[in-house]
């Protein structure tokens, strides 16, 4: 059961390293604005209705409303579960962060 747990740390830290070193990455090359940026409610529901009615074009190298929504929101989740995680793993030291989550 020990080893388990020294993997399960092993891949939390790695992927922790792997969010934060593409997070640097999509800010400093532009990739985020460029391509995940500007996002309009109106257009998010203009595509959305689309999306929902199989008419929403799709052009390669271009992300439509909806898709960039999307992308913000999987960014947000991962990084809502690695602080969660940190949170259940050292409640007594990241107080704070466990009394964002609830307690």
């Amino acid at each position: 059961m020990a080893s388990a747990l020294a993997w399960h740390f092993a891949g939390m830290w790695a992927a922790r390293s792997q969010f934060c070193g593409y997070v640097i990455y999509g800010i400093a090359s532009g990739h985020f604005r460029r391509d995940f940026l500007p996002v309009s409610p109106g257009a998010f529901v203009r595509d959305f209705r689309d999306a929902l009615r199989f008419r929403l074009e799709h052009r390669l190298g271009h992300y439509n409303t909806v898709q960039k929504i999307f992308y913000w929101g999987v960014l947000l989740a991962i990084l809502l579960t690695v602080l969660s995680g940190l949170g259940i793993w050292k409640p007594v030291q990241l107080q704070e962060l466990t009394w964002l989550f609830g307690g």
